[in-house]
């Protein structure tokens, strides 16, 4: 059994005027029945001298043969594909705000209070600075400065909450 490679219903229909009336006389037995269904038609393999236009398209005129697609004719939003897109992006803001939840519970700062976190802040501040001015000495002094550089947005990040925690009280 063959892997399905495109979405169309069928493709390399020849162009004809027949043809047309035949996708208009289906879509129009289709509305009459009440159907969710309607089928459209996409230009395919342009005549001599004709390219494709942007996303692929080309004019009625310039195609020998469609292709033809199927598609909900109901109302954006009371298709069940719209709930499913939009519970989609739900989720994907509950798990960024428990992404960051995750973060700060995972802090080994979050239990500090406020005078301890600004303190090992101002611890970092000045030992940076002291290996700025005598980096040359140190072989590994980007790697020590990247793990103060992380050490320093976790207490930054344990100084908000502990802020906020605060400020909530």
């Amino acid at each position: 059994m063959s892997k399905t490679k495109h979405q169309h219903l069928v493709r390399n229909v020849p162009n004809t005027k027949d043809n047309r009336a035949f996708i208009k006389q289906v879509n129009k037995m289709s509305k009459e029945s009440d159907s969710i269904w309607k089928l459209f038609i996409k230009y395919r393999k342009p005549k001599k001298g004709f390219k494709y236009g942007s996303g692929g398209s080309l004019k009625r005129e310039n195609a020998n043969a469609f292709s033809v697609y199927i598609e909900d004719r109901r109302p954006y939003g009371v298709r069940p594909i719209d709930n499913v897109w939009s519970r989609v992006y739900k989720l994907q803001e509950e798990n960024n705000i428990l992404k960051k939840k995750l973060a700060i519970y995972s802090n080994p700062y979050i239990d500090f209070s406020e005078d301890e976190i600004k303190n090992e802040m101002l611890d970092i501040e000045s030992y940076v600075i002291d290996e700025v001015l005598v980096y040359e000495e140190k072989p590994n002094f980007l790697y020590i400065l990247e793990s103060h550089k992380k050490r320093y947005n976790q207490l930054k990040e344990a100084l908000e909450y502990v802020s906020n925690r605060q400020n909530d009280w």
